[in-house]
């Protein structure tokens, strides 16, 4: 009969501390995260995701069903074939690239392979998937999601901005989205056609005059603050919006001046003129009239924007050549 093993306590600790320190090598090499959401015109499936030596990663064999791709391994020669509806995505484990018809293509960490699952970077499917496949494929990583298809999911900017006493709350629709803004009580709502969207919040806090700016669902909610006395919501209902709010004015101050877009003026364009090869007259000290004509507008556009609220629309912003054809369409 073997006699038992018998450990010390500086052993038995020295266990424990290697039975830790091997857990958490493990974890780092393969630790699960939140999942990503594959997002089509009818349906959301998530695709489970785990971080392979600091990189995040997605087994294919649990993506396929969902992106509709066939896989065929070859043990042999220890590379995955991955078919799509127009070409085959061949990869081989432990390369950072794969081949699409003969096609090299990069991605940002390499293959890997666990048991019998094929490992891939996110990236793969819009660098590899996306071509092959003849699929629109989009990666948006603050929302955890890829856009597979036309799908309305557009990305809202909102920024706050103090203006005297009140404040003006500016928000960018992109790609450009019919949406609806309306006041509704304390608070000022645009709902947008779409499917979900993805909300970012910038600026200055302003409590008092808005309590809060937020996403809820397709729609962005502007909660007023107690304060709030004078609201002016106007948009031009694809891809931006702006609401002004203060407070009431004080014994003796004047009311803000009413908002020229109440006349139906929402939107301004200024034309530059020259630019790029067009460097126009030349002065005496050689300042090119371009160059003069791109500091006075922006000098314009930020007085219009300041003190009339409007939205304003430069058709060229840097030093571009614009025919005139091209010139009018913008402002059109």
């Amino acid at each position: 009969m073997e006699a038992p093993l018998v450990l010390t306590r500086a052993a038995s600790w020295l266990l424990w501390i290697v039975l830790a320190m091997t857990a958490a090598d493990s974890a780092s090499i393969f630790a699960r995260q939140a999942p990503y959401m594959v997002v089509s015109v009818d349906a959301r499936k998530p695709v489970p995701v785990r971080t392979i030596n600091g990189v995040e990663m997605i087994a294919l064999d649990q993506a396929a069903p969902v992106f509709g791709m066939a896989l065929r391994e070859d043990a042999l020669a220890g590379a995955l074939s991955v078919s799509t509806a127009r070409q085959t995505i061949l990869l081989t484990a432990g390369q950072p690239a794969v081949s699409i018809a003969g096609r090299i293509v990069s991605l940002s960490s390499a293959v890997a392979k666990e048991g019998r699952s094929w490992y891939v970077p996110l990236d793969f499917f819009t660098r590899a998937l996306a071509p092959a496949a003849g699929l629109k494929i989009e990666w948006r990583a603050a929302s955890r999601a890829f856009i597979l298809g036309d799908v309305k999911w557009p990305q809202v900017s909102v920024r706050l901005e103090r203006q005297g006493a009140g404040v003006r709350v500016s928000g960018d629709v992109q790609p450009a989205t019919a949406f609806r803004l309306s006041r509704e009580g304390n608070k000022v709502i645009a709902r947008l056609d779409a499917t979900a969207l993805d909300f970012s919040l910038a600026g200055a806090a302003a409590g008092e005059l808005v309590a809060s700016v937020r996403a809820d669902g397709a729609a962005i909610v502007i909660d007023l603050g107690r304060s709030a006395a004078i609201v002016r919501p106007a948009d031009d209902g694809s891809t931006h919006f702006t609401v002004d709010v203060a407070p009431t004015p004080r014994p003796g101050q004047a009311e803000p001046p009413p908002d020229v877009r109440e006349n139906g003026i929402k939107v301004v364009a200024i034309d530059a003129g020259h630019g790029g090869e067009d460097a126009g007259a030349k002065s005496a000290d050689g300042a090119a009239e371009k160059d003069i004509t791109l500091a006075l507008a922006r000098k314009l556009k930020t007085a219009i924007e300041s003190k009339l609220g409007l939205r304003v629309v430069m058709t060229r912003d840097g030093d571009d050549t614009l025919p005139l054809d091209r010139r009018t369409a913008l402002i059109n």
